[in-house]
Formats: structure tokens, C-alpha cells, sequence
């Protein structure tokens, strides 16, 4: 019993750190995107 119990619990660590590994990967998309678009906007006032 203990054994399905602790593999259960690792299994819920695992789908959360995919989780926040998903949520890190937009956020960073997210920042890139935007640094992108600033520039971009930056270069069509010049």
C-alpha cells in the first residue's frame, strides 16, 4: 500500500513540475514576444 502511495505522490510532483515548466516556457514567450514587438515599434518611429 505504501509503495502505490509514494509512487502516486511522485507521479503529482511530476505533472507539476511539467506544469511549471509549461507556465515558465509562455512566460518567457510571452516577455520575448513582447521585447520583439517593442523593438520592432521602436524601429518603425526611427
Amino acid at each position: 500500500m505504501k509503495a502505490t502511495e509514494l509512487h502516486n505522490s511522485r507521479k503529482k510532483i511530476d505533472l507539476m513540475g511539467v506544469y511549471f515548466h509549461a507556465i515558465f516556457t509562455i512566460l518567457l514567450t510571452l516577455i520575448f514576444a513582447l521585447v520583439v514587438y517593442e523593438t520592432f515599434i521602436g524601429f518603425m518611429r526611427i
